[in-house]
C-alpha cells in the first residue's frame, strides 16, 4: 500500500529532524568540553528512558551514557522557553577549584587563570569557583582560551568590584571581568559592580572575544553594567541589572530567556539597550528573544516617576531587535530615545529597531517612533535574527554545553506538538497511530520527554495542519456568529456531540467573537474539545453570581479548551467564570477573567498550561486536583475591600489527596492595582476548608505579597484563626514577594528545602498526568 503525501511528510520532517539532532551531537562531540576526555553526550530523560534516537546515538559514538543534570527554568509566560535543539551538557571536571576557605587548588580566581597558560592545548580548561565573595579584578586575556568558569549558583558565587569611570578609568577598564579569551564560557556565577549609580559608567563585565556564553549568569551594576564590545556572544537565563545603558556595545550579541531587571535611576530615565554598530553593514547589534523586562522593588515603588525607553542609539547605525519578550513595565509610548549629543532625529534613518511580538503592559506600539529606521517586523524579518541566523550559533554554541533554540520554533517542538493528540478528530473511534491513552510517545515525544517548556507554543505552529492527518477525518464542528460556521452558537454544537458514535474526541473549533452563552457540558459529553482563535479573541462571558449560576460549567470527562478565554464581568458577588466538576480536564493557552472564585474547583484532575488567570477574592478555588503550570496569576484590583487572596483551597480532611500546585507560574498584578499596592494586602491563599493544600513551586513573585503570606479564614474558632492544620508549602520561589521570613507561624505551613519533597506535587506524582494528559494534546512536564 502507498503511502498518502501527509504521511509522507512526517516521515520526512522526522528524518530531518533526527539528521539534525545527530548533527549537533556531534559537533558537540568535536569540541573540547573538559579537561578529562570527552563528556557523555546522553540525553536521556529525568526518569532515565531512552528513546531509540537515543540507543542509536549511543551506539554510534560507543559512549557510556550519563544522565543531564536537571535545571530550574523561570517562567515564561506567554512566549516564553521554547524547548530547544540541545540538552544542557554535562561539566567536565574542574581543572582547577577556587576556595577562600583553602579547600580548592587556588585561593583567587586570578592564579586559577594563570594556571591556564601552562596547560598542554587548548583544550576546555573548568574553574569551578566555589560560594563566596570575590573582591578581583579579573582579565581574561587573548592567551586564555576555552576558559569555563562554573560556581554554586547566582547569588553565592559572587566575583565583584568598584572601579568605574567615575574613579579616573575608561568604561572598558573599569569592568570587574575583563575577558578576550575566545571560546570563554560562565555559568551559575554572578558578575557585580558596586559602584553605585552616581560614579556614572561602571560595568560588571566587558566582553570582547571572537566567541562567548554566559548560562544562569547575573550581571549587577547600574550604567553599562554590560559592555558587549565585540565578537559573538551568547546570554542564557540569566539576570541582568541595571539603569541606563546597561548592555552596550557593538557585539553581534542575542539574550535569550533572561531577566532584564530596571533599578531606580537617580536621573528618573531608564534606557535598557545602547547598541555601538556604526556601519550599516555591520553584522552587529542585540538582540532580547523571549526574555522578561521587569523592575525591581525599589523602582516599582516609584515607577510613575520614571520614563523607560527600550534603547537609544549609542552611534547612528544602532541595531536593537526585541522578539517575543514580556514588557512587565510601562516603556514611554515613543519605546525609544534619541541620543541626547547629537540633533533630535539625527539617527532617524539610520538605526535598525524592531519589534516583534512582544507582550505585556509596555508592548503596545501604537505610540512608538515615526522614524524611518523603526517598524514591526513580520516573521520572516525576525528570522534574520534568530541564534542560527546573527550568530551562527549552531557552529560553535553546542561545545559551550550552554543549551540553546537556534530559531523562532523548531521543527522537532512541532512534530511533537502536533503527535501529542492522536484523536483530535470527530470520528467515532479515536486515532491510536501515535500515542495511546496510557501515555506511548512517538520517537520525537520520547526525544523530549522531561524537557521543560516556558511560555506559549511558537504561534507560527498556530495554523500549521496537522502532519499525518488520516484521509477521511471530518473537519471539527465550527461555531461562528457571522454564519460561517455549522452552527451559530456553542450550545448547538455540544447538543450534536450527543448524536456522534462513540466517546472519541469531538472537537467544536469556535471563531473569534463574544459568546453570551450559559453553557453546561453535562457528564454525557466526553471527551469534548474547545478550540478558539486566541485568548481575548474568542471569548465565552456572562455576568451571574453564584445565587443563580457557576460560569461556564464542566461536568463531562475528558474537557480540553485551547485557546481561549472564559469570562464574568461581575465585580462585586462570587461569580465564576468556570466551574470543573469532571474528573479529568486540561486547558491549554486559556485566559480565566473575573474577580471573586474566579475559577471554582468542585472536583476531579485538572491541568492548567500557560493560563491567564484573573481574579480579586478567592480567585482559584475549590476541591480540585489541580496543577497551574507556567501559567500568569492576575492579582486584580478589589472592588469590596483592601485584602487579595489568590486561592482558598476547599480540602476538608488530612487523607484528601487534593489541593492546588501552582509550578513555575508567574504572580503579577493588572496595572490598577500596581497604581493601588500601597493600600492592598496580598495573600497566597486562605483555608476555605480546614485542611487546605495549597503550594506554590519555582514561582516569581512580582509584586508585594504580604509578609505573612497565608490568611486566616474569618468567622473560624479562635484555634483555627491561629493555627489552622493546613498544608501551605512554598518552594523555590522568586521576585519580590518571595521572603519567607515573616510568614505565619502555623504549625501546617513551611518551606520546602528538599527536592524530594516537592516532588511529591509534580504532575506525575500528584495528578498522574503521565497516565492521561498525552491524549489532551497539552504539553507539560512531569518533574521539577
Amino acid at each position: 500500500m502507498g503511502l498518502s503525501n501527509a504521511m509522507k511528510l512526517v516521515l520526512l520532517l522526522t528524518l530531518f529532524t533526527i539528521a539534525t539532532t545527530l548533527a549537533i551531537q556531534i559537533a558537540s562531540e568535536s569540541g573540547p568540553d573538559s579537561d578529562v576526555g570527552i563528556p557523555s553526550k546522553n540525553i536521556s530523560s529525568p526518569g532515565g528512558e531512552r528513546s531509540l534516537l537515543q540507543r542509536l546515538l549511543k551506539e554510534k559514538h560507543h559512549r557510556k551514557g550519563r544522565r543531564h543534570r536537571g535545571r530550574k527554568l523561570r517562567p515564561r509566560r506567554h512566549g516564553g522557553q521554547r524547548p530547544r535543539l540541545t540538552a544542557e551538557e554535562p561539566v567536565g571536571k574542574a581543572a582547577a577549584v577556587v576556595a577562600q576557605d583553602g579547600s580548592g587548588n587556588f585561593p583567587n580566581i586570578m592564579a586559577a587563570l594563570d594556571a591556564s597558560l601552562k596547560r598542554g592545548g587548548d583544550g576546555r580548561f573548568v574553574i569551578h569557583i566555589k560560594s563566596g565573595v570575590y573582591s578581583e579584578h579579573v582579565v581574561v586575556t587573548e592567551a586564555m582560551k576555552n576558559v569555563m568558569f562554573t560556581g554554586d549558583g547566582m547569588g553565592k558565587t559572587i566575583i565583584t568590584g568598584s572601579l568605574s569611570i567615575g574613579g579616573g578609568r575608561g568604561t572598558s577598564k573599569s569592568a570587574t571581568v575583563i575577558i578576550k579569551g575566545d571560546g570563554f564560557v560562565a555559568r551559575d556565577i554572578t558578575f557585580r559592580n558596586t559602584a553605585g549609580p552616581e560614579k556614572q559608567q561602571a560595568p560588571a563585565i566587558t566582553s570582547s572575544a571572537p566567541h562567548l556564553a554566559f548560562f544562569r549568569c547575573g550581571f549587577e551594576g547600574y550604567q553599562d553594567t554590560i559592555v558587549a564590545m565585540r565578537g559573538q556572544q551568547f546570554f542564557k537565563e540569566c539576570d541582568i541589572y541595571g539603569t541606563v545603558d546597561f548592555v552596550c556595545g557593538d557585539a553581534a550579541a542575542i539574550f535569550q530567556d533572561c531577566n532584564l531587571r530596571l533599578r531606580r535611576s537617580p536621573g528618573r530615565t531608564i534606557t535598557i539597550a545602547a547598541s555601538s554598530r556604526n556601519s550599516a553593514n555591520s553584522p552587529t547589534g542585540f538582540v532580547f528573544q523571549n526574555c522578561r523586562v521587569t523592575a525591581e522593588p525599589e523602582l516599582s515603588q516609584v515607577i510613575g516617576t520614571h520614563k523607560i525607553y527600550l534603547g537609544r542609539p549609542w552611534q547612528s547605525f544602532a541595531r536593537t531587535i526585541y522578539i517575543q519578550n514580556d514588557f512587565d513595565v510601562p516603556i514611554q509610548a515613543q519605546g525609544w530615545m534619541p541620543w541626547e549629543k547629537r540633533p533630535d532625529g539625527a539617527d532617524a534613518n539610520t538605526v535598525y529597531y524592531r519589534e516583534y511580538r512582544n507582550r505585556g503592559i509596555g508592548s503596545s506600539t501604537g505610540g512608538r517612533v515615526k522614524w524611518p529606521g523603526y517598524r514591526v517586523m513580520d516573521s520572516n524579518e525576525a528570522s534574520q535574527f534568530t541564534v542560527a541566523n546573527l550568530i551562527q550559533g549552531h557552529t560553535w554554541l553546542p561545545s559551550t554545553g550552554v543549551p540553546f533554540n537556534a530559531a523562532l520554533f523548531t521543527i522537532a517542538t512541532a512534530l511533537a506538538i502536533e503527535f501529542a493528540s492522536p484523536a483530535d478528530s470527530n470520528d467515532a473511534t479515536p486515532s491510536r497511530n501515535v500515542s495511546s491513552p496510557e501515555g506511548e510517545r512517538s520517537l520525537l515525544q520520547q526525544m523530549l520527554r522531561g524537557r521543560r517548556r516556558r511560555g506559549r507554543r511558537p504561534r507560527g505552529l498556530a495554523g500549521m495542519r496537522r502532519a499525518g492527518r488520516r484521509r477521511g477525518r471530518r473537519a471539527p464542528v465550527v461555531v461562528a456568529q457571522d454564519g460561517s460556521g455549522n452552527f451559530p452558537t456553542i450550545k448547538a454544537a455540544l447538543d450534536a456531540s450527543l448524536r456522534r458514535k462513540g466517546v472519541g474526541r469531538f472537537v467544536i473549533h469556535i471563531k473569534a467573537g463574544v459568546y453570551r452563552e450559559v453553557i453546561v457540558v453535562d457528564e454525557r459529553m466526553k471527551n469534548i474539545r474547545f478550540t478558539g482563535d486566541g485568548i481575548g479573541r474568542t471569548i465565552i462571558t456572562g455576568s451571574n453570581h453564584k445565587a443563580s449560576r457557576r460560569g461556564f460549567l464542566v461536568r463531562g470527562d475528558g474537557f480540553v479548551a485551547r485557546d481561549l478565554t472564559f469570562q464574568n464581568t461581575n465585580r462585586l458577588k462570587q461569580a465564576p467564570a468556570i466551574t470543573i466538576d469532571a474528573p479529568r480536564s486540561a486547558f491549554y493557552r486559556v485566559g480565566f477573567d473575573g474577580y471573586q472564585d474566579t475559577i471554582f474547583l468542585q472536583s476531579g484532575q485538572q491541568f492548567f498550561k500557560e493560563c491567564d488567570v484573573y481574579g480579586t477574592v478567592d480567585f482559584i478555588c475549590g476541591d480540585g486536583n489541580s496543577i497551574f503550570q507556567n501559567s500568569n496569576i492576575f492579582a486584580r484590583k478589589s472592588f469590596t475591600g483592601n485584602e487579595i487572596t489568590i486561592t482558598a483551597s476547599r480540602r476538608g480532611v488530612t487523607n484528601l489527596s487534593t489541593g492546588l500546585v501552582f509550578q513555575n507560574c508567574r504572580v503579577t498584578a493588572t496595572p490598577d492595582l500596581r497604581e493601588a499596592f500601597w493600600r492592598m494586602k496580598i495573600y497566597l491563599g486562605r483555608p476555605w476548608g480546614d485542611h487546605a493544600r495549597t503550594i506554590f513551586m519555582n514561582c516569581d513573585f512580582d509584586l508585594p505579597i504580604h509578609p505573612e503570606g497565608w490568611l486566616a479564614w474569618q468567622g473560624s474558632s479562635p484555634v483555627l484563626l491561629t493555627n489552622p492544620p493546613v498544608d501551605y508549602r512554598e518552594f523555590g520561589n522568586r521576585g519580590i514577594g518571595s521572603s519567607t521570613r515573616g510568614r505565619v507561624r502555623w504549625a501546617g505551613y513551611r518551606v520546602m528545602t528538599d527536592r524530594n519533597e516537592a516532588n511529591q506535587f509534580t504532575v506525575a506524582n500528584f495528578i498522574q498526568g503521565q497516565m492521561w494528559l498525552p491524549r489532551t494534546g497539552v504539553p507539560f512536564f512531569l518533574g521539577l
